[in-house]
């Protein structure tokens, strides 16, 4: 009781008018009827078809009495073309048991009523709400499992970050993108430690690069770095973008001449 009740009557004809029977519009003690005014309109599936008028109305009746009440059925009669027989289109009366406001449920409809409603999901329900559980206790779960894996992996983490750093790779970008900043002290720090991995930390590597990978331009691009650092006349400025594109151009050649070395037996062993 208190409650309301709505109900929309939606109505397509090809006549130039169409309505509804004052009779479907009940009220009575223990319902008040609120009717809306109707509206209508016409409707075209495309261009070439005969235009359609949609009818429609809608009412709501507040439930004020307990009791049963019934909203009648709706017979409206159309001929059919097709088959040339007149047809009738229905819908079902809808039948209210009105309770009082602490009974629940407030009012019930028929079976036939609840034919024209879509089916639940009731799985899709249950789903929605265990998916958020399930989002947060799997992944805990999966850490507890493998957490002795997961404990061995992130140990190895610091070493493979520190070999990673000490890599020829690493090494060589860094040089780079001290030549590509004009940074020459930082320059010459990476261009030192770069060759001491790729040959074995002795004097004279400038001529050890020169010699497996030839090219005056290398050569004069090395010397202006050095001059910047430690000639008598010190230059303004350094700009290391050319050293640094000659450098990549000699890792490439060093890169080529590198080959496998090739396995030899122990002299003992020889006949």
């Amino acid at each position: 009781m208190g409650d309301a009740l709505r109900r929309t009557i939606v109505l397509e004809t090809d006549a130039a008018n169409a309505g509804l029977p004052s009779a479907i519009w009940v009220q009575g003690p223990g319902l008040r009827l609120y009717l809306d005014p109707p509206r209508s309109r016409e409707i075209r599936s495309d261009a070439a078809s005969r235009p359609l008028l949609r009818y429609e109305r809608s009412a709501t009746w507040v439930l004020q009495q307990p009791g049963s009440h019934e909203l009648p059925a709706v017979r409206i009669g159309w001929w059919d073309l097709e088959t040339r027989t007149l047809r009738q289109a229905e819908l079902p009366a809808v039948r209210l048991e009105v309770g009082l406001q602490h009974s629940a449920p407030v009012f019930a409809l028929p079976v036939a009523m609840e034919s024209l409603t879509p089916d639940g999901h009731p799985l899709r329900a249950l789903l929605r709400r265990v998916a958020p559980v399930l989002a947060l206790a799997l992944p805990c779960w999966l850490l507890w499992h493998w957490r002795h894996s997961v404990r061995r992996l992130l140990a190895r983490v610091p070493a493979q970050v520190q070999t990673a750093r000490a890599s020829e790779w690493c090494l060589f970008r860094r040089l780079i993108r001290a030549c590509r900043h004009d940074d020459a002290l930082a320059a010459r720090s990476a261009l030192q430690r770069w060759l001491d991995d790729c040959a074995a930390p002795a004097p004279g590597l400038n001529d050890w690069l020169l010699a497996r990978a030839p090219s005056p331009a290398l050569a004069t691009a090395l010397a202006e770095l050095d001059a910047t650092l430690y000639g008598a006349d010190t230059a303004p400025c350094w700009h290391g973008r050319a050293l640094a594109l000659h450098l990549i151009r000699a890792r490439r050649q060093l890169a080529r001449q590198r080959s496998p070395k090739a396995v030899t037996l122990p002299p003992m062993l020889n006949p």
